[in-house]
């Protein structure tokens, strides 16, 4: 089970603009055959970013029954200017081999939600999180 947690600025209060956060995950990896080989991947950075710009940017948006988000290239996304400085440690196990990547993505949307309700007080309830 990954654990997740950083702290998160938030310039503009009111429309979380210029928002920072910096996550340190910890997975515990199972039998991990060649640990050297996961750092060079990212798989656990990767999901960080995904897992943000789903929380802060996922929503399709249907205007007059016409998708407005033809493609990748008018979704907003994470950018790597954007993306969090992510600190990945695996935890050895003897349990059987499961994902690296996929463990990161589900607990980071409340993790930020959570920080934005310490940071302005406004608790957000949906995706994406906006204030």
């Amino acid at each position: 089970m990954p654990a997740l947690a950083g702290p998160v600025d938030v310039p503009d209060k009111n429309t979380a603009e210029g928002l920072t956060c910096l996550t340190v995950s910890r997975i515990s990896a199972c039998r991990m055959w060649r640990p050297a080989a996961l750092y060079p991947w990212g798989m656990a950075e990767g999901a960080v970013v995904f897992a943000l710009t789903a929380a802060l940017h996922g929503q399709i948006v249907i205007h007059e029954v016409v998708v407005q988000q033809s493609n990748f290239g008018r979704y907003p996304m994470v950018k790597p200017a954007q993306a969090p400085l992510v600190e990945t440690y695996f935890v050895k196990s003897e349990e059987l081999p499961t994902g690296v990547g996929e463990p990161c993505v589900p607990p980071l949307a409340p993790g930020v939600a959570n920080a934005l309700f310490a940071l302005t007080g406004k608790r957000l309830r949906s995706l994406p999180l906006v204030l």
